[in-house]
């Protein structure tokens, strides 16, 4: 059996992420207020992706993959912008993108599994 760890997040009935002893997940929105520019927004999703992987004991490297939802597709090409700044050209993860509703403020939510 797994060792499972549960990180808390802004409310008693949802996690920052789990970890088992090989895997983390964690769930990201950028802290309100949302910037303005899609852009700005996914860099402050990153960084809060990059506090619970730390939080979890592993980093960016170890990303497998990442499911990515946008309030709409029409932000897909800033989004990569700010992706390509971000995710640099070592051990790329798998990724897929989605365009969904998302509760406002919010236009950006990530998704990620990365190997502990």
């Amino acid at each position: 059996m797994h060792n499972l760890q549960r990180f808390p997040g802004l409310t008693s009935t949802r996690s920052r992420a789990v970890a088992t002893d090989t895997t983390v997940y964690t769930v990201a929105v950028a802290p309100t207020p949302v910037p303005e520019a899609i852009f700005d927004e996914a860099m402050k999703v990153f960084e809060r992706i990059e506090e619970s992987l730390t939080l979890c004991g592993t980093e960016k490297a170890n990303i497998l993959a990442i499911n990515i939802f946008l309030s709409s597709l029409d932000h897909k090409e800033e989004f990569n912008r700010a992706w390509d700044a971000w995710i640099g050209e070592r051990n790329q993860p798998m990724r897929c993108c989605f365009g969904v509703d998302i509760s406002p403020p919010h236009r950006v939510e990530l998704v990620v599994t990365a190997a502990r």
